[in-house]
């Protein structure tokens, strides 16, 4: 049986049962493997556009023996699959920049019948603002640990609902609904992020942009 570090895992628990899944970087191909291998997913892609990770992932699916269950797909993001070939959609490990990227270069995930869970190294809060403006509605959100560092993995999906979120939710997003201690400590380090930026500009002379950052800080520890 493939472990899973908190990451991935957290990602796995948001794939929907009997999902056909595409895992877009796949690297060496766990997470797909894991969820065909337990009976979540019932069949899967797994895409990288590098053809070593690739090649990793090949030795994962034959390790696994699930080679008549996953494909394996050298592609740009989601480039080089069919439309609506997968339900649910992980693209785990990159920049929040880059997710929106990729999603943005495919339109048929513009469909209620899609989930995207993703998983950003970086900048979440450019992705959770693609996703508002680009009609996506943002289900859930919990965190995971990476070592010492804290990310959000978010669970997606196209209404055609746009909207523009506001400061806050573009730091804490949906983690704020029903916390548990990851998503708590998540929160608290936005809130830490805020009041040092607040800080430094108070020092700096910038006194109202200090102001809104510390209004900030406060706002998120309400949320606490």
């Amino acid at each position: 049986m493939i472990h899973l570090d908190e990451r991935l895992e957290t990602a796995a628990s948001f794939v929907r049962r009997d999902s056909v899944v595409a895992d877009i970087g796949t690297d060496h191909g766990y997470l797909i493997c894991s969820l065909v291998e337990r009976g979540i997913a019932k069949a899967g892609y797994a895409c990288d556009i590098n053809e070593q990770p690739l090649a990793n992932a090949a030795e994962t699916v034959s390790a696994s023996g699930l080679e008549d269950r996953i494909s394996l797909v050298l592609c740009d993001g989601l480039n080089g699959l069919s439309p609506h070939c997968a339900d649910d959609i992980v693209i785990a490990g990159m920049g929040g920049e880059l997710i929106c990227h990729i999603l943005s270069a495919a339109e048929w995930i513009r469909s209620p019948d899609v989930r995207l869970i993703l998983q950003p190294m970086s900048k979440p809060d450019e992705l959770r603002t693609f996703l508002c403006r680009n009609g996506f509605e943002i289900f859930c959100e919990k965190a995971a640990f990476v070592g010492k560092h804290i990310y959000t993995v978010i669970s997606a999906g196209y209404t055609g609902h746009v909207s523009e979120p506001d400061a806050l939710f573009l730091l804490t997003g949906k983690l704020s609904e029903n916390p548990g201690p990851r998503e708590r400590q998540y929160i608290e380090h936005q809130r830490q992020v805020c009041l040092a930026v607040g800080k430094s500009l108070l020092q700096g002379g910038y006194a109202e942009e200090s102001r809104q950052q510390l209004a900030l800080a406060e706002q998120i520890a309400s949320l606490l």
